[in-house]
């Protein structure tokens, strides 16, 4: 019998009423020292990453958010009892500093877009450089394939400036109002920064009127976008690992 893991919490945390987990099972402690794993029994070594079934495993993270601090672990993560058990054991130390780092905490996303039709467009009119050059290029006729990429690594060096000036303007502000913040991957030209923050579970009011301020000293060509409380997925990195045996077995967010 296979148990899935869904994060571990404290062990005054895991009291009844448990939710109820993936394909209708039911969640139950295992308890290690003053932690406790949260799994359910599955017949599978395997699960596919249906919408119901992250539906669920997102529900039972929520529920115990509601009641503390979960360390989240990440969807599909499967081993054998006493399997988990052995992980606990060999990685107890950094579960239980983590438990206590992050006590009372929850993360929070922000994200930062240009909120223009046309972000090139946008561009040209904004910067005398890239207009200057685009009006040079295309006077003429239309340009040869080097231009335009020569015109196009201008555009892609002035939104990573831009991106740039304004992620240390955004993190600067809100540090007042969070304990860390990281930056996130951008993808798509309008999109200039994506931060998830670190505040305290109280604080998440002090936080949004925070970046409601900061978003008073921007133009109406930026909209900011909060989301959130969210579990510690960004922050939290831990990583359980034993060897046994000769094989290799890993729990980890």
């Amino acid at each position: 019998m296979y148990l899935y893991v869904y994060g571990v919490i404290e062990n005054e945390l895991a009291y009844p009423p448990f939710p109820v987990g993936i394909k209708g099972t039911k969640l139950f402690p295992l308890k290690y020292g003053n932690i406790t794993a949260l799994v359910g029994d599955i017949r599978t070594s395997k699960i596919r990453p249906e919408r119901q079934h992250l539906k669920l495993h997102e529900e039972v993270i929520k529920e115990f958010m509601k009641r503390g601090t979960i360390l989240p672990v990440s969807f599909g993560t499967i081993a054998e009892r006493m399997q988990i058990g052995r992980l606990m054991e060999h990685n107890y130390k950094s579960l239980r500093d983590c438990l206590s780092r992050y006590s009372g905490k929850v993360e929070m996303f922000l994200r930062l877009v240009w909120d223009v039709e046309n972000i090139y467009k946008y561009f040209v009119e904004n910067h005398p450089d890239l207009r200057e050059e685009a009006t040079s290029l295309f006077s003429e006729g239309m340009p040869s394939q080097w231009e335009k990429i020569e015109l196009g690594k201008l555009f892609e060096s002035l939104l990573k400036e831009e991106r740039e000036k304004y992620t240390q303007k955004v993190q600067k502000a809100l540090s007042a109002f969070c304990h860390e913040s990281k930056e996130l991957k951008v993808s798509g030209e309008k999109n200039i920064l994506r931060l998830v923050c670190l505040i305290d579970k109280t604080g998440e009011e002090r936080f949004c009127k925070g970046v409601e301020e900061l978003a008073e000293g921007f133009s109406d060509t930026h909209s900011f976008e909060i989301t959130g409380p969210w579990p510690l997925y960004n922050f939290c990195h831990v990583h359980l690992a034993a060897q046994e045996r000769g094989r290799h077995y890993v729990l980890s967010r």
